[in-house]
């Protein structure tokens, strides 16, 4: 169907849109590695007590890792109804995911909404679908990063108090009438008619399963550098100064934050500069994970046209 009144846009801002995406890639590419030069000597200095094999495995479990968080935000979509290809859900999930390093966190979600209304999928539905991603990432951050934490060093619940409200606020908000409810809300507030948003129950439930392949993930990619640490310890530490990073909007994916909540989750365990110089090395690695995949994802960017089935019934717009 064609883009009529109701939220098509005007030809003019269809045809500046590839241009604003384009400006956008490389101002984020830009902060992503003026991040890492200015990173570069601490850096040099962390590394230099790690082993090869613990790099490599720091880069193998971050790479696995990234590719489930892609896999949650996609089935997040398809529990909405936006069953995006697979390739091209991965070309908009790693693109948008460069505008994690500017400041602000909205910028991955617009990004999100655009590239994935180019291939097809209403706005509305779009920010409905990346919104849900991110409460399932909070909230599976949440629950394994309090439990495995507190099972490996039951003291660190006092530094991390604030987690039990997040995990009571995300399992609300993923209850069946809450969601719905703030589904609603979204279509309102983009004044978009998004058709009716049934949540598939299997394909939030993959979300949820993918987010916690993601967690596990991560915390092996953060034991690989920590082995004095056990593995419980390095997923539940890696979950919780992620979700720290999360809601500290203002500092671009999370940084000086991540890595202090990092040192705090350690203590006791590790040494600070132990924990600091882990920490820096897991930034620097995933931020090249994340430089490279959508560097890679932007290049090779889909140039057909949206597939009409992506949207499906009642969705148009």
């Amino acid at each position: 169907m064609r883009e009529m009144k109701g939220g098509g846009a005007p030809k003019p801002v269809r045809r500046l849109r590839p241009i604003v995406m384009a400006v956008f890639a490389v101002i984020a590419l830009g902060l992503l590695v003026l991040a890492a030069i200015n990173q570069g000597d601490a850096f040099l200095e962390a590394v230099a007590g790690f082993e090869a094999s613990s790099i490599a495995l720091c880069i193998a479990f971050g790479i696995i890792a990234t590719i489930a968080n892609s896999l949650a935000w996609r089935a997040s979509m398809a529990a909405l109804g936006a069953d995006l290809p697979f390739a091209a859900s991965l070309r908009v999930y790693f693109v948008s995911q460069l505008g994690k390093y500017v400041p602000g966190s909205v910028w991955p979600l617009l990004a999100q909404v655009e590239l994935a209304r180019d291939a097809g999928v209403p706005r509305a539905r779009s920010s409905a679908g990346s919104l849900l991603g991110m409460v399932v990432g909070a909230t599976t951050s949440a629950v394994i990063g309090a439990s495995l934490l507190v099972l490996g060093r039951p003291q660190a619940l006092v530094d991390y108090w604030f987690v039990l409200v997040v995990v009571a606020l995300g399992a609300l908000a993923l209850t069946p009438p809450v969601l719905s409810w703030g589904l609603r809300l979204v279509s309102r507030m983009l004044r978009r008619d998004s058709g009716h948003l049934a949540v598939r129950p299997g394909a939030l439930m993959a979300s949820i399963a993918w987010s916690g392949v993601m967690w596990l993930a991560f915390g092996a990619h953060m034991y690989s550098l920590v082995p004095a640490a056990d593995l419980l310890t390095a997923t539940g530490a890696y979950a919780l100064a992620w979700l720290a990073g999360f809601v500290m909007i203002l500092a671009p994916a999370g940084v000086g934050v991540r890595e202090g909540a990092l040192v705090i989750a350690f203590g006791g365990v590790l040494e600070p500069s132990q924990a600091l110089a882990a920490a820096l090395v897991s930034r620097l690695v995933l931020t090249l994970i994340d430089g490279a995949a959508g560097g890679v994802a932007f290049l090779l960017r889909s140039r057909r046209r949206p597939d009409p089935r992506v949207s499906g019934p009642g969705t148009s717009q």
